[in-house]
């Protein structure tokens, strides 16, 4: 199973169901069983924050062995590792390096949602500011729209945000979900300001994309306000009972208002990695892409199937090239809520250069040489109309960073 992160494939409905059992306190959890191969590292034991045992060895286990053990483990063991990537890919998009302080809601008598983040059917409230875009923020719920829901905390461009709106920063930013209103409501209704427009952070039609234009940390919570209200939108009815579900702890969960039980929001994890050979790298295209657009492989990790796995399989899925197990190494992940994706990013070197593309999947797969696509990105007029995904893409960052390895490496 693919993953186009570029196109709409992680759009509600393209995850396959079925992937619960049930936690602790009868709530459903998503765990997976580890699969035997060691899950390799670009630092050492130190720098993940794992101590020694009286013999010198890592304690491991939750990675190493085969054991049933939650996603958050692997997530938090990857995060450890991205906080250590090389500093051209400290900026992925969407990670604020903690400035978004997203944390436990306020309590009920002490919560004021001043600062709302409103979000309608997928689209965000943007006004253009002079060469970039920003978010129309609201200090007042609208009647008809859904019980604010909170988001974080925020720091730098975050806090100025607040404080050009004259709201107390303490008081946090709250998502504000008016998709039951029967139609967008205008800046008019909203009482801000005549340029304010409701649009996709990912609107196809505009060039560049809103997304390319919000400073990263604007970005990251208004990707955060969408993921949250399309989950919220998705979990109306408990799926053991069949009751009613609302809101719960500031909107952090949702909670079954007949059988009491709690939903929380789940990631997908997926993997995307760039297999190279030498000063050649694999790339894909879709045939839903734009034009000459191609792209690092990647796909859902399935259900009891580690990351290495996972990595191997897709590569051999959609274009027959073996990978090298030994060779994986993560590099940095992303959170990709549209909906609700975690990208854990990878570097593999291929065994083999045969090709075999798997048509259902993959309209294209090439070999790229290194000194080719350093001259496509440098001249785009003279690429023949080939392109990669923006610079807000986990891809992007993973095939600039290796042409800047090979370029090192000369």
């Amino acid at each position: 199973m693919d993953v186009d992160y570029e196109d709409d494939a992680l759009e509600e409905g393209a995850r396959p169901a079925g992937r619960r059992m049930k936690g602790r306190g009868g709530e459903e959890d998503d765990r997976y069983a580890g699969k035997a191969g060691k899950f390799e590292r670009l630092d050492d034991d130190d720098a993940w924050g794992l101590s020694r045992d009286a013999n010198g060895q890592s304690r491991r286990s939750c990675i190493r062995h085969n054991r049933m053990f939650p996603w958050r483990h692997v997530l938090r063991v990857a995060c450890l590792a991205a906080l250590s990537a090389s500093a051209g890919l400290a900026s992925v998009a969407f990670n604020t390096q903690g400035r978004l302080q997203r944390g436990k809601a306020p309590t009920t008598a002490t919560a004021k949602a001043s600062c709302l983040v409103p979000v309608y059917q997928g689209m965000s409230l943007l006004q253009q500011v002079g060469d970039h875009m920003e978010p129309v923020l609201l200090t007042a719920p609208l009647p008809g729209g859904e019980a604010p829901v909170w988001l974080g905390r925020g720091e730098g461009d975050l806090r100025e945000l607040q404080e050009k709106l004259g709201v107390d920063p303490m008081d946090g930013f709250w998502m504000l979900d008016l998709s039951p209103l029967p139609s967008a409501p205008s800046a008019a209704v909203l009482g801000v300001s005549s340029s304010a427009r409701w649009a996709k952070l990912r609107d196809r039609r505009a060039v560049p994309a809103p997304l390319d234009l919000l400073a990263p940390d604007c970005a990251a919570l208004l990707a955060l306000a969408n993921g949250m209200a399309q989950w919220h939108r998705g979990v109306r009815f408990c799926a053991k009972c069949g009751g009613p579900t609302e809101a719960h702890r500031g909107g952090l969960n949702r909670r079954c208002s007949a059988c009491g039980s709690r939903f929380r929001p789940r990631v997908d994890p997926a993997m995307i990695v760039l297999v190279t050979r030498g000063e050649r790298c694999l790339l894909g295209r879709k045939a839903v892409w734009p034009p000459g657009r191609f792209s690092a492989l990647s796909g859902f990790v399935e259900l009891g199937e580690s990351l290495e796995e996972c990595v191997v399989r897709e590569v051999r899925e959609e274009s027959g090239v073996a990978v090298d197990a030994a060779s994986i190494r993560f590099v940095a992940s992303q959170p990709w809520l549209f909906p609700r994706s975690l990208l854990l990013g990878f570097t593999a070197q291929a065994e083999n250069e045969r090709i075999e593309v798997d048509q259902e999947e993959m309209e294209d797969v090439r070999w790229f040489e290194a000194s080719y696509l350093r001259a496509a990105l440098a001249d785009k007029d003279a690429a023949d109309g080939f392109n990669i995904p923006s610079k807000t893409s986990l891809a992007h960052r993973l095939i600039t960073g290796w042409l800047k390895d090979v370029e090192q490496q000369r």
